[in-house]
């Protein structure tokens, strides 16, 4: 296993790294090292996430912001050296390299990025798995996603699946449904009783249930790969939980045999009418069969990757925090607003939620990266933006603290408006919940709510 930025490994099988951080990975060849930079420039360009300007270049370790924005996995290696170094931009996952796993680890906490995760990835806006939450995570995001996912469609399956009408053409001896009255009249013409017709029959075999039936079966591949390459007696624990989520994954997908296979266009298939007890798993089955997936052969290699990228699961964390814990007359939401034929977009806009009172109190924004300075320039110009777009009469951001110590937040008055900076206390020594509180209480009183 590989301790970060030590270069040590026990074996090739599995190696962990840090997001944003450059991290050696000694049995990677140079071969690997070009599909892993090839790998990383075809995610670049995919129109996601990463394609955009939603992510920034935060470098903690790492390749210049130019290299950063060529491509999200790099792989490097200084004149003279011979072991590699990998690098990824603001993602985590799972890489896989031939017989090597590259676990991609958040720059923050694992129990801090879960924490947030779990408010991010529920729609409901509630901890996916209650107030244990924490007990029952895996090692890493993916295993937190997979296991409240398969928590959730415990939940559909037990009560029941989704539903729909589907049409259904057959050629029966009796008449049945709509008729085609063309082909009925050549059945008759050639003394046959057929009455070829098309009806609609209730059957689970809809994009929802499509959706459930194709994540369990990714769930288990991906879990079972894992746990496979676990041998060393030190992952025993994580062995169980991988095997344990694959054996779990794999009864659901048997439970979903009645539905197709997933369809090119069922994640775009807009689902408003849900019960509850399946929104739950639907909205995270799509959550796991869009995460970013791609593979790249060349001759006897292979490279394939599974990631996310982090920062927008942080920010929608974050939203969806301080949504439901600072109650009162505001709400907090994503907004946007153009002027001047250029679109701002805060991720977070603290307003009103009176009727016909449209003033927006405070805009914000959620950066993921470490704090290294009290007013980073264009951190602070944002802001300032922001406010002034928006009309607000507060401006701030988040960003997190890798401290043992609590960081103070900060205030500036800029002419007539109040600018604020809180930082989120991301150390493995505090509990997320510490931290969660925190955050809130400072939002609430330094903006006088």
């Amino acid at each position: 296993m590989l301790l970060k930025n030590s270069g040590q490994v026990q074996n090739r099988e599995i190696a962990h790294i840090t997001e944003q951080t450059l991290c050696k990975v000694p049995s990677l060849s140079e071969a690997e090292a070009g599909l892993l930079e090839a790998l990383g420039r075809e995610l670049r360009g995919m129109n996601r996430s990463w394609a955009g300007n939603e992510i920034e270049p935060d470098t903690l370790d790492g390749p210049s912001q130019e290299e950063n924005l060529r491509s999200v996995i790099r792989a490097t290696r200084r004149p003279g050296e011979s072991t590699w170094s990998v690098f990824v931009n603001n993602a985590i996952g799972v890489i896989g390299v031939n017989d090597l796993q590259i676990i991609v680890e958040p720059k923050i906490p694992n129990s801090h990025f879960d924490y947030l995760a779990s408010w991010s990835i529920d729609p409901s806006r509630m901890r996916l798995a209650g107030g244990d939450f924490q007990l029952q995570v895996g090692f890493n995001f993916l295993s937190s996603l997979w296991i409240s996912f398969l928590d959730a469609l415990a939940v559909t399956l037990k009560a029941d699946l989704h539903h729909d009408y589907l049409p259904v053409f057959e050629d029966p001896p009796f008449v049945r449904g709509r008729i085609d009255l063309a082909r009925t009249y050549v059945n008759l013409g050639r003394g046959k009783f057929r009455f070829p017709s098309t009806y609609d029959e209730l059957s689970v075999d809809n994009p929802v249930n499509r959706i459930l039936k194709a994540a369990s079966f990714f769930v288990n591949k991906q879990a079972t790969n894992i746990y496979e390459t676990l041998i060393s007696d030190e992952a025993l624990r994580q062995r169980v939980v991988y095997r344990l989520i694959a054996d779990r994954a794999r009864e659901a997908h048997y439970q979903l045999s009645g539905a197709g296979e997933v369809l090119v266009g069922d994640l775009e298939v807009d689902v408003t009418r849900l019960a509850v007890h399946q929104q739950r798993a639907f909205e995270l089955g799509k959550q796991i069969l869009t995460g970013i997936g791609r593979s790249l052969e060349e001759g006897d290699m292979k490279v394939s990757c599974y990631l996310y990228p982090t920062p927008p699961v942080i920010e929608s964390g974050i939203r969806n925090l301080l949504a439901s814990e600072m109650k009162g007359s505001l709400n907090v939401t994503k907004r946007s607003r153009t002027t001047a034929k250029l679109k701002f977009n805060p991720d977070l806009v603290l307003e009103s939620n009176e009727k016909g009172v449209l003033d927006v109190y405070a805009t914000g924004d959620v950066k993921y990266r470490i704090r290294k300075e009290d007013w980073p320039r264009e951190v602070l110009e944002q802001a300032i933006v922001f406010a002034e777009v928006f009309c607000a009469d507060h401006g701030f951001f988040v960003d997190f603290s890798g401290s043992t110590s609590v960081a103070p937040s900060i205030s500036e008055k800029i002419n007539s408006r109040y600018f604020h900076r809180f930082s989120w206390p991301a150390h493995s020594k505090l509990s997320p919940e510490f931290s969660a509180e925190y955050v809130v209480t400072e939002c609430q009183n330094t903006l006088g709510l």
